[in-house]
């Protein structure tokens, strides 16, 4: 499996790096926590699934944005990746919902997994509330630099 059939931006121009030098350097990064992937494609599932626990990560794979806000309301969540784009209630909806929800001081980060690159895009994930903002395909490099942010690093065994 490619570590850029998904790649990821962080807004900026993409990432002119072969997909095995990208690989290379998100090998050596492992991350603790357990993250919430709120994606309604069973493929881009399988892949973002593939990639977290390639990092070290536990993962709660849910397809649309009810089960998202559910699932972040039952608690036990580190970190969304949100899709955008799904049913019932899409991935704005869904982190208006988590955002009304954080009472307590507590921010949940929620990371935006989109197909668009544009820019008017990502200003819109931002001002939905999203704390990134990772367009479609992602690489496995930048999954991992844009989660580390939030999550712990520990040293992978060699």
């Amino acid at each position: 499996m490619s570590d850029r059939v998904t790649g990821v931006t962080t807004g900026s121009p993409g990432d002119s790096r072969t997909p095995a030098t990208a690989s290379g350097a998100a090998a050596a990064i492992r991350l603790r926590g357990r993250v919430l992937i709120a994606e309604d494609n069973p493929v881009n599932q399988k892949v973002t699934v593939a990639m977290c626990r390639k990092l070290g990560l536990e993962v709660v794979v849910v397809a649309d944005g009810d089960q998202a806000v559910s699932t972040v309301a039952a608690g036990g969540v580190d970190l969304v990746l949100m899709d955008c784009q799904m049913p019932i209630r899409n991935g704005f909806e869904a982190c208006a919902a988590i955002r009304a929800c954080e009472t307590d001081g507590r921010h949940l980060p929620v990371v935006a997994l989109t197909a668009s690159a544009l820019p008017e895009e990502r200003a819109r994930c931002l001002d939905a509330g999203m704390d990134a903002f990772l367009s479609k395909p992602v690489s496995l490099n930048d999954l991992a630099q844009t989660l580390g942010r939030w999550l712990e690093r520990h040293v992978a065994p060699t």
